[in-house]
């Protein structure tokens, strides 16, 4: 049978969501942005203050993604402005600061949403804001306190942090971070013998992260599974892997972590990102990183913007992952100066035997 060479028919386009409803079935994000339909829905009847199986109620999802136009004429039907998300406890307003929505946001603080209501943590949408673009928005408003010079400091060195990691990209990567211990401290916490786990040449290697023992390609998944390099940093070193998560796992994290304090972590951008802190062979967290912050978030997730999912922010999506990386590094108590530390060629490989329980 011959190859089909004929006009290729393209797919029909997707149904326009019904107008004559009353009620806000097939609307999707962008029904809520044509500010024409959401009105011809609610002279049906559609309930304004509708809840959505998620707890959130239509006006947090139209502050979030909405127009501000769509959004001001929710915010005029609405019993409560400052509603509060079942499962979250967000405010319409923190998800339009966390979503970098502006224009949203002066429509909600135009409404009369309280900036300074504590939503998560005890910090408000007024309080995070601080630190983004929209700062301007909330500084001559009633009740509004600048953050104090430490706070201002503390928050230049978290995004001076994240900083160093930009010039490289992080796909699928995995290290742990670990205090005060040298790198032949390491090698053998993690099995291997220093004298057989000789100082590498960066300069020979044909590679990016740099050609371990045997000439193996530590890129290549499959024969680099068994391979952890090694690293001194500033404060400590790192163990790295460039192509899997055995780096980060919860066994590299125990072996190291006696006497000291380590963060592990692994980023893929198909699985998302896990991390692990131990401190003195005591496991502190297990988390799964997103861009979000919930009550209780440790201060990290706060300092390093998890809250901020703004895709045009200080953070950005080309950004993500060398906040994380920052954070990490961070938990651990050590200093990366070079992103060349982590995505670089490490001093030192180590193969891990088959027996080796950090296999397990």
């Amino acid at each position: 049978m011959g190859n089909f060479d004929g006009p290729v028919i393209p797919d029909p386009p997707a149904p326009l969501p019904e107008r004559a409803r009353g009620d806000w079935e097939g609307m999707g994000r962008n029904g809520f942005r044509d500010a024409e339909l959401v009105r011809a829905r609610l002279e049906h009847g559609a309930d304004p203050t509708e809840r959505r199986p998620e707890g959130d109620t239509l006006l947090h999802v139209i502050a979030e993604y909405g127009t501000s136009d769509v959004l001001a004429e929710m915010a005029a039907r609405a019993d409560d402005v400052d509603v509060v998300a079942q499962w979250t406890g967000e405010t319409p307003l923190w998800k339009a600061v966390c979503q970098g929505n502006a224009e949203n946001v002066a429509v909600l603080l135009g409404s009369g949403a309280d900036p300074w209501r504590p939503v998560l943590s005890g910090r408000s949408a007024g309080s995070i804001v601080r630190w983004t673009k929209m700062a301007p928005l909330f500084e001559e408003l009633p009740g509004h306190v600048p953050p104090s010079d430490a706070e201002r400091a503390e928050q230049a060195e978290a995004d001076r942090r994240a900083e160093v990691f930009y010039e490289e990209e992080y796909y699928v990567f995995s290290a742990t971070f670990v205090a005060a211990l040298g790198e032949d401290e390491v090698i053998r916490r993690l099995g291997g013998d220093p004298a057989r786990c000789p100082v590498l040449d960066p300069d020979s290697a044909p590679v990016p992260s740099g050609t371990g023992p045997g000439g193996f390609d530590p890129q290549d998944r499959d024969n680099a599974e068994r391979f952890l390099g090694i690293r001194a940093v500033p404060g400590g070193c790192v163990v790295v892997q460039p192509q899997g998560s055995r780096a980060g796992s919860s066994a590299v994290v125990a072996a190291l972590s006696p006497g000291t304090r380590t963060y592990g972590i692994y980023l893929s951008h198909i699985k998302g990102t896990f991390g692990h802190l131990a401190v003195d062979g005591v496991d502190v967290r297990h988390e799964e990183i997103g861009r979000s912050a919930y009550d209780g978030s440790p201060d990290g997730h706060w300092l390093y913007r998890f809250w901020d999912a703004d895709p045009r922010g200080v953070v950005g999506r080309d950004k993500w992952e060398a906040y994380q990386l920052a954070y990490a590094a961070a938990e651990a108590g050590v200093t990366i100066t070079s992103a060349s530390q982590v995505a670089g060629p490490p001093n030192h490989w180590i193969e891990l035997p088959p027996e080796s329980a950090l296999l397990a």
